[in-house]
């Protein structure tokens, strides 16, 4: 005979129940995603926990630093040295910005005023004034005679400084003659 039969257990087979097994399926398969969401919510828990440790523990660390008076000090030492080099910034900024605009204007040497002082040496210069904004120099004249007057013009406009020298003409009595001469800069 052989040996393929099956053993059939009666007793196993009474105490089946299929509706029972079929309620203990349903609660299995209802419990499975119940335990998934309590796990995920017990991990998110334990993260916001952690996490919520670890800011704490920061921030009782960095209320420690601040509130320890060489801390403080130091923090104040280093903000008045930083101020000091803002400053200092500020006004090297407001030097390199002034020497830029006093380049751009033209100016009055002394040596160019001497030769000025040359060319008018026929008369009296009663008046000098400079505009560096303009690049305008006027000169003021007086003179004994009206040709005189006429030669200043003349000697200041051979200095290579001006582009344009020009008068109004001059006005006199006769003993006394009186120019303004106005001289404008190469730029």
């Amino acid at each position: 005979m052989s040996d393929n039969r099956k053993e059939i257990n009666f007793y196993e087979r009474f105490l089946y129940d299929p509706e029972a097994e079929a309620a203990r399926l349903a609660r299995r398969k209802a419990l499975i995603p119940l335990c998934s969401l309590l796990g995920a919510v017990l991990l998110a828990f334990l993260i916001i926990t952690g996490m919520t440790l670890v800011k704490n523990h920061q921030t009782a660390n960095f209320k420690e630093y601040t509130s320890n008076n060489a801390n403080q000090i130091q923090y104040q030492e280093a903000k008045a040295i930083e101020d000091q080099k803002n400053d200092a910034l500020g006004q090297y900024n407001g030097l390199q910005d002034f020497k830029t605009q006093a380049d751009s204007y033209s100016q009055a040497s002394s040596a160019l005023i001497n030769e000025v002082e040359a060319c008018v040496s026929s008369g009296t210069v009663t008046g000098l004034t400079f505009d560096s904004g303009n690049g305008v120099m006027t000169v003021s004249v007086t003179s004994k005679t009206a040709s005189q007057a006429a030669s200043m013009v003349r000697d200041l406009k051979k200095i290579a400084a001006f582009k344009k020298v020009s008068y109004d003409g001059y006005s006199g009595n006769g003993d006394e003659y009186t120019a303004v001469i106005t001289c404008t800069y190469n730029k």
